[in-house]
């Protein structure tokens, strides 16, 4: 297992070593500003490497639990495959990844969405129309802002 690198890990250098522009800042300012920017980019860094983690992952079991269903009729299986589960199980965070592949092609995304979001906002005439509850869904996501 890797570690982050530490984001004080200047604090290691000598202070010989380090020029002090002289803006009027104190060398005590200046040092909590450079270990306030470095924090920030190690933060952005993380979340940028969470979220290719998350995108990959959510690919994976994506193609994995389309590939088990294609051929199953029962809806019950195909939402209670172990791929499905774990996508659901990825937590709200996977909700633009889910919209996304809905807006892109209807499939049954719904159950998800209804577990993830604790609502549904399909209009009860259009239970068993992927074509009309999947928008139902994406105009949802539209008010919600998580579509763009």
């Amino acid at each position: 297992m890797s570690f982050a690198p530490n984001p004080l890990s200047w604090l290691d250098h000598s202070a010989d070593s380090m020029t002090i522009p002289s803006s009027g800042c104190s060398g005590d300012s200046l040092l909590i500003e450079i270990a306030i920017q470095e924090t920030k980019s190690h933060i952005n860094e993380s979340f940028l490497g969470y979220q290719n983690q998350l995108i990959v992952k959510f690919n994976n079991l994506k193609s994995k639990w389309i590939s088990e269903t294609q051929f199953i009729s029962s809806l019950t299986d195909v939402y209670m495959n172990p791929s499905y589960q774990k996508i659901i199980s990825l937590g709200p965070s996977v909700l633009p990844y889910i919209l996304h592949e809905l807006k892109k092609e209807p499939n049954w995304w719904f159950w998800a969405l209804e577990v993830l979001t604790d609502e549904n906002p399909v209009n009860p005439e259009h239970l068993g129309d992927i074509q009309a509850m999947t928008a139902d869904w994406l105009s949802w996501a539209g008010s919600k802002h998580y579509l763009s």
